[in-house]
């Protein structure tokens, strides 16, 4: 990484755990710099127009690394990490395709890479019902049974094997198209349709034994 980039976009500086300051806004990038002029620009030696790409693209990948590691530490720090290898390795990007499938790519691969370096048995994915709508307002018990059914289905997810857990946050949490998916992963949409399936019939059969899991899974949309 060159010293320029160090100084005025490294990913690495720039970044900041949206758990500690807002979310940033997904802005566009300027009609007169459009997404293929800034790698173009990158390409060309100018660092400084990375940024554009970070603005861009921080809020989704952190969104992911959340979800696959279950913590905001990895979190960042695997979105750092994807913006880095994806700035060194930009020579390798085949401009044909999306550089957000790219880069999502890189981000799932660090996390796959960070998933496999952890204890067996380890809780690591976060499987969230949602907030509820602001008019309605839960009672303590009913407050209670929401955050049980989240340690269950986190503790389900958990158990699955690899393959199905990944195509499960993938299609259902991140809820991404079958075919962005297939183009992240290299797998095809139908090979991608039978883990969603089998994955979600798994996880209904790890929540049998846990009161009331089963029926309050329309909450997570699995």
């Amino acid at each position: 990484m060159t010293a320029a980039l160090a100084q005025q976009s490294s990913p690495s500086r720039r970044l900041q755990s949206p758990s500690r300051r807002a979310a940033p806004r997904l802005v566009p990038l300027d009609a007169d710099a459009a997404e293929e002029r800034v790698l173009q620009a990158v390409r060309a030696g100018d660092s400084a127009a990375y940024a554009q790409l970070v603005e861009r693209y921080q809020r989704g990948l952190f969104s992911l690394c959340l979800r696959m590691c279950g913590n905001t530490a990895d979190a960042d720090e695997l979105t750092q990490e994807a913006f880095l290898r994806a700035y060194l390795h930009l020579s390798s990007f085949d401009s044909r395709h999306k550089f957000s499938t790219w880069i999502y790519r890189i981000a799932l691969n660090a996390c796959r890479d960070r998933l496999r370096s952890k204890p067996h048995g380890e809780s690591t994915y976060g499987l969230d019902p949602g907030p509820l709508p602001t008019e309605v307002r839960e009672s303590p018990d009913g407050a209670m049974a929401r955050t049980e059914l989240r340690q269950a289905l986190n503790t389900a997810l958990d158990l699955l094997p690899a393959k199905y857990r990944e195509a499960l946050v993938l299609r259902h949490l991140e809820d991404l198209s079958y075919e962005a998916i297939s183009e992240m992963t290299g797998d095809t949409v139908g090979a991608l349709k039978v883990r969603v399936v089998r994955g979600r019939t798994m996880l209904l059969e790890q929540l049998r034994n846990v009161d009331g899991a089963l029926a309050s899974l329309d909450a997570v949309d699995l």
